[in-house]
């Protein structure tokens, strides 16, 4: 494609007008995932001649929002050659938003001042003729928020002054011309008056933060064009940002005008807490005077966000900002991705009941207006009945579904609704609905108590005709489009969902509905009125009402049905009992009553009799032995000793049914029972299905050949199909038929149930078919003392599963999420939630992935993927060889099946794990077990990137060898010095951001060194030639001049230079503690925070943020102990610690696959945003000899936090650290490599180039052997 390269602005109207081209052909053919994985830091050049990678800078950041370009018209003279446009939609989109970002972007800068006043200067996309702010009112204050901006200044395009003119209502007007800038300061006075709305909507301060509503700080012209928003913090160090903007640090963006000024945010020192709820980050940010409700607010971030979610079928976005304030009186108000509730304080348990029902109804206005399209809203208030209303009743409803409130409370809130509308009815006489609505504030009894009662009575009515109706019919008016509505509108959609219902219970509650009416209508649903006068009224629900459960009747009796198989019947039995038949289906409700019937009584003595006629006597005999077999063992639950009570107590009972001796064994019991079925003409399968005895009897079959098709490539099966059953084993029995086994695998063959499956289905191809195929698999392969365990075999056939599904994987999460069990015992369930488990795992902050029902079809393929490489991963663990030191033992004769790469679906985007690798996994094994031996390696991790791909992953021995823990793919290793590259990263963003330049000398931003110092330029310090006096000793690993890091600080500036700067390379810590202050100094932020923002999180490293900086100093869980063999001819415990002003230096924790993905994101420019940094990153430093300088053989040069290898074949760039850990990049080849060991003497980086070799063929010619001068601990 090529868009016009001209400079002037012709050249700019022509890449606007291919801008909105742009936008409107892709989105005609779709561009729903492209954005999040195309990088973009290299487009503009090729896309954009004439504009190079400036158009990509923003968009690099916030790819994500997929910002609108403004409407222009699209100019004949557009010249994009339809032959170039074969780049991709993604590429195009990118493109479009890259113009769209610098071409219309607003910019504010907020610059805190002192003395509780902000200045902000604001530069518009388009000139604006007027300004806003919102307009609240308060006491004393006529023009409300609107007193708290000073020194206003308008300035046009050329930056001219031009007059400005408050007209009142919040309003500013340019009295002639338009305004390209403006400039204000804002004055925190807000809490000097008492605001009409609450100074929730407002501004208020507490503690060392500033709170804000976007529309009460930000002057914006909101009728102008909606363009993206950037926005710049200058605030004093400590201070951070509370947002639902995107961005981090001191930058964000707001897609428009509305999500700027329609959200809250803080400013301060204050910390917000954070928690993940399927894929919803909820952060929240309390007054100190509010914060002992912070621990009581904690059931309903976590309860009512996933029942809100499942209601509406939808989030309101990613992230979730709440702001708790302390006040005199409890209220709440609710914005576009935020919402503020203040609170009377101090607390008193009494009012708990109130608060929680106001934050529970401020995050209902959330879900409400902002998941799916959201519920749109005309201007005025006719709608105020629906938007407040209906949210009052909603929130009463599902914080009962969530468990929040018990029956009883529910009864008085309900109660409540009615009395309201009863006094709305007096207090506000012949005002229907929509006219209340207009004057919310005034009759709000009525507004608020007449919606409730709407929703109430058409809940009421069409639950009725199924329990989900009216469910279904709010979630239709989220699929509108977002499409403004009035009262009206609203009305018109609700009928068409409910056939006219709507209009009908409207129209009688604005002619004033009786209490005798109401107590009729309300009775078809099992609810109760009463009443006196206008505020007495009484309610009373049933344990589970139609339209009021602690959790839907169906999802209650699911969840229950799941129990008995778990051997967890009593608990099943108590939860059946209480479910109000009525509210299930007829299939649900014959299945419940069999289950009161068979498992209803307390007694155990026998079972009910089997239902099924039988040829012989003595063989039906024994099928009901089996049945009271498995009704004690059902209801005596998985205690080890009750089982083989019951087991024995079932061989005892065969004996005497079937007249064998005393001293019969069950090898006589089966060979006897197998006679009497044959002679009752009749097929069996005995065994054990863990926990339980199994028998399973059936009378005809007949057998057909099949493939069944897995990952790893078809196998060929036997299928026995069976029917006319006597008998379907004891999870069939267990649940009255509501689950059994569809069928299992044997010896030579598999056995299926002819009528559990539909042969072209999804159900028997996947469920049935792969998932007894792989079993068939396994057990051939592994057999006899390799055999696997039940759960394991288990285990791998639901991976094989939803690696598979296409249909069905919400139906199979759903199945594996509710039967989950520690035992290993109960097969199944265990296998269940190893799967959950490793998912888990797998997809950290992919998304609500759970909740199947909301998902795209990008997210369903990084399940199915997940799984894959989750199966892979375990394929490559059961045929590795013996693992040497761990005392695990592999094995080495069990074949590798695999033969298709896979990927895994990470945050920063696909990673790509692919085991047909140049380099076969024995052979790249036996090297790295070989060196373990050799060296005596406890544990170690490898991770290898080919083309952007990882080839290879894996892990070895223990991590701990006083307990003989094995290392795993998340086992944390301490990396020492490879921190250091991780600072030299944080340097280069923070030289892109403009906050400092390599050639600034330290003195600019650490006040108060000696006067040798001050020369010293940040290059020279992150390379290591600076010729400052070092705070540690190398060899020793410890602090110099004092014990504390004070005294060693003030004895090493009393110490002069080692030498002139860049007169020669030396390994010096204090190069890094002195980085370590200027990060923290031009971030706002510690520099820990800094990293774990912009690389960490940026890439998606869960365990990495999890192991912290603290390298020993905390306890972190599963995480590699250290050992050494330095200065001793044995393994021995060793213990670091670095102190945190050194952390920049050494201290990480990390897993070899996590550093491997932030390699990718580092060369793929993901963490940088010019293309030029990395080169500058891995360039080493050159000294005044025109030389580089590094610790020396192979490392002939330093760079920033990286020694460099600069030979002429293969040239490498580094990241060593304690002798114990090593990752190489080989730039040339496309090659990079991470080995993490727990032993300080591994030395990694002397075995790199030889581990290459097996990579890139002919680099041990080009290989020179490692030998450093001495063991340095700090690395």
């Amino acid at each position: 494609m090529v868009v016009s390269s001209d400079t002037d602005g012709a050249g700019r109207a022509d890449d606007q007008h291919a801008c909105q081209w742009i936008r409107h052909r892709v989105r005609k053919i779709g561009y729903a995932n492209w954005s999040r994985r195309t990088s973009v830091s290299s487009l503009g050049s090729n896309l954009f001649p004439s504009r190079g990678n400036n158009y990509c800078k923003e968009v690099e950041r916030q790819s994500s929002d997929q910002l609108p370009c403004p409407p222009i018209w699209i100019s004949k003279s557009v010249k994009i050659p339809t032959e170039r446009l074969c780049l991709g939609a993604g590429l195009l989109l990118l493109a479009a938003q890259a113009l769209c970002q610098e071409a219309t972007s607003t910019r504010y800068q907020v610059q805190y001042l002192g003395d509780d006043r902000f200045h902000v200067e604001a530069r518009f996309a388009q000139p604006v003729t007027r300004l806003d702010l919102s307009d609240h009112g308060a006491t004393g204050r006529p023009t409300g928020q609107s007193a708290s901006v000073r020194e206003l200044r308008a300035y046009d395009a050329k930056g001219k002054p031009i007059a400005i003119e408050f007209i009142g209502d919040g309003t500013w007007v340019m009295k002639q011309g338009t305004a390209g800038r403006v400039s204000y300061d804002l004055v925190a006075d807000h809490d000097a008056v008492t605001w009409r709305a609450g100074k929730e909507e407002v501004a208020s301060r507490f503690d060392d933060t500033f709170y804000f509503v976007g529309d009460a700080f930000f002057l914006v012209d909101y009728q102008g064009e909606k363009s993206p928003i950037e926005l710049e913090f200058d605030l004093p160090a400590g201070w951070q940002v509370t947002s639902p903007w995107s961005g981090a640090g001191n930058r964000f963006f707001a897609s428009n005008p509305d999500a700027l000024g329609s959200n809250a945010f803080a400013m301060g020192r204050n910390l917000p807490s954070t928690v993940d709820i399927g894929g919803l980050r909820l952060t929240w940010l309390a007054d100190s005077r509010v914060a002992t409700a912070s621990a009581r607010m904690a059931p309903l971030f976590e309860r009512l966000p996933a029942t809100y979610t499942e209601f509406w079928g939808g989030t309101p976005g990613d992230r979730l900002n709440i702001f708790l304030l302390s006040d005199r009186m409890t209220d709440g108000g609710a914005f576009k991705n935020s919402f503020a509730m203040r609170l009377d304080t101090p607390l008193r348990e009494s009012e708990a009941a109130i608060w929680s029902h106001t934050l529970a109804h401020e995050l209902m206005h959330i879900w409400m207006n902002q998941s799916n399209d959201g519920i749109g809203r005309a201007p005025g208030g006719s709608h105020a009945w629906f938007t407040e209303g209906f949210t009052d009743y909603l929130t009463i409803k599902l914080m009962r579904q969530a468990g929040l409130i018990d029956q009883a409370m529910a009864a008085q809130r309900v109660a409540n609704l009615i009395r309201r509308y009863r006094l709305g009815q007096r207090l506000s006489p012949g005002l229907g609905l929509f006219a209340a609505g207009e004057r919310k504030h005034d009759n709000w009894e009525l507004v608020y108590g007449g919606g409730a009662m709407v929703a109430l009575l058409l809940d009421a009515s069409l639950s009725n005709d199924s329990p989900l109706a009216f469910r279904d019919t709010l979630r239709r008016l989220q699929h509108l489009g977002g499409k403004p509505m009035d009262g009206a509108a609203m009305l018109a959609a609700l009928d068409q969902g409910s056939a006219g219902r709507a209009s009908e219970i409207f129209r009688a509650l604005d002619a004033g509905l009786s209490l005798e009416a109401l107590r009729q209508r309300l009775a078809a649903s099992g609810i109760g009125v009463e009443g006196f006068a206008t505020d007495e009224v009484y309610v009373a629900l049933p344990a589970c009402s139609k339209i009021m459960c602690p959790e839907t009747a169906a999802s209650a009796y699911a969840d229950a049905m799941l129990l008995p198989l778990q051997l967890r019947t009593r608990e099943a039995m108590a939860s059946l009992q209480a479910i109000d038949a009525v509210a299930l289906d007829p299939s649900m409700q014959a299945t419940l009553a069999c289950m009161r019937e068979r498992f209803g009584s307390v007694s155990v003595a026998a079972a009910p009799s089997r239902r099924e006629s039988a040829a012989s006597k003595r063989a039906d005999a024994v099928i009901q032995s089996y049945q009271r077999y498995w009704h004690g063992a059902l209801l005596d639950g998985a205690d080890p000793k009750a089982l083989e009570a019951a087991s024995t107590a079932l061989l005892s009972d065969l004996r005497r049914v079937l007249g064998e001796a005393g001293d019969a064994d069950w090898d006589r019991i089966d060979e006897r029972v197998g006679r009497e079925f044959d002679a009752a003409g009749w097929h069996v399968l005995r065994g054990i299905t863990p926990p339980l005895r199994e028998l399973i009897v059936w009378a005809d079959e007949h057998i057909e050949d099949e493939q069944a098709a897995l990952p790893d490539g078809p196998e060929a099966v036997r299928v026995v199909f069976m029917s006319d059953f006597k008998s379907r084993g004891w999870a069939h029995y267990a649940t009255c038929g509501r689950s059994s086994a569809g069928g299992w695998t044997g010896t030579d063959r598999l056995h299926a149930v002819a009528d559990a499956y539909d042969r072209s289905s999804e159900h028997y191809r996947v469920s049935y078919l792969a998932h007894e195929g792989q079993h068939f698999r396994d057990k051939r392969r592994f057999s006899g003392a390799q055999a696997l365990p039940p759960w394991q075999l288990e285990y791998r056939a639901k991976l094989v599963e939803l690696t598979l599904a296409r249909e069905r994987q919400a139906d199979l999460l759903a199945v594996f999420a509710g039967n989950t069990s520690d035992d290993s015992a109960l097969a199944h369930s265990h296998a269940n939630q190893r799967v959950m488990m490793a998912l888990d795992k797998s997809l950290p902050g992919h998304g609500p992935w759970r909740a199947a029902a909301t998902w795209t079809e990008a997210e369903a393929d990084a399940l199915r993927r997940a799984a894959r490489a989750i199966l892979a991963r375990d394929e490559l663990e059961l045929t590795a060889p013996a693992t040497g030191p761990s005392g695990n033992t592999g094995h080495a004769d069990r074949p590798s099946s695999l033969t298709q790469p896979v990927e895994v679906e990470s945050e920063q985007g696909n990673v790509a794990v692919d085991d047909t690798s140049a380099a076969g996994n024995d052979e790249v094994d036996g090297f790295l077990l070989g060196k373990m031996k050799e060296r005596h390696i406890p544990g170690l991790q490898v991770a290898v990137v080919r083309n952007g791909r990882v080839v290879k992953s894996a892990s070895y021995g223990v991590a701990n060898l006083q307990d003989s823990v094995a290392v795993d793919d998340d086992t944390l290793f301490a990396i020492n010095s490879m921190t250091k590259a991780f600072t030299g990263v944080a340097v280069m963003q923070l030289v892109e951001q403009g906050k400092l330049r390599l050639t600034d000398r330290v003195s600019r931003f650490v006040p108060d060194l000696p006067a040798d110092w001050a020369e010293v330029t940040i290059a020279q310090m992150v390379s290591h030639t600076s010729g400052l006096p070092n705070i540690m000793n190398n060899n020793t690993g410890r602090l110099v001049g004092g014990d504390s890091e004070e005294e060693s600080w003030k004895w090493v500036q009393q110490q002069p230079m080692e030498f002139s700067p860049n007169e020669k390379f030396s390994y010096n810590q204090t190069n890094y503690l002195l980085l370590g202050k200027i990060i923290a100094k031009q971030s706002g932020k510690p520099f820990t925070d800094f990293i774990v923002e912009n690389q960490l999180q940026a890439v998606g490293m869960r365990r990495t943020i999890e192991g912290g900086f603290a390298h020993y100093d905390e306890v972190v869980q599963h995480s590699a102990r250290g050992y050494s063999t330095i200065n001793s001819d044995k393994v021995i415990g060793v213990y670091e610690s670095f102190p945190p002003s050194l952390r920049t230096a050494a201290g990480m924790s990390t897993t070899a696959t996590e550093l491997a993905s932030w390699l990718i994101a580092l060369q793929e420019g993901k963490l940088f945003s010019e293309p030029g940094s990395l080169q500058r990153l891995w360039t080493p430093a050159i000294l005044n000899n025109g030389h580089t300088g590094g610790f020396g053989r192979i490392f002939d040069g330093y760079a920033m936090g990286w020694p460099t290898v600069g030979r002429a074949l293969h040239p490498a760039i580094a990241a060593i650290g304690g002798g114990r850990s090593a990752m190489f990049v080989y730039p040339q080849d496309d090659l990079s490599i991470v080995v993490l060991t727990n032993l300080q003497g591994a030395f990694p980086e002397r075995f790199m180039d030889e581990l290459a070799s097996f990579y890139i063929p002919g680099i041990q010619e080009a290989n020179r052997p490692v030998v450093l001068p001495q063991a340095r601990k700090d690395r």
